[in-house]
């Protein structure tokens, strides 16, 4: 039997995140220097989705270096 498992984003964090907001994500690229980019979000849940193509420098990085 499967356990079930506590939410990862409790009651207050999932009301913050809920409101639209700016974020920052920051990855590393193959260089070892930082990349930070604005990004815009949304909840579904406790998973945080945006868009994104995947040429693009921050989606290199993460499957480089998730």
């Amino acid at each position: 039997m499967r356990q079930k498992q506590s939410p990862i984003l409790n009651r207050r964090v999932r009301q913050f995140l809920s409101r639209p907001r700016v974020a920052r994500l920051a990855t590393v690229g193959s260089d070892g220097y930082p990349h930070v980019v604005p990004i815009w979000f949304r909840r579904e849940g406790d998973d945080i989705l945006f868009g994104s193509d995947r040429n693009n420098r921050k989606v290199r990085n993460i499957l480089v270096n998730p």
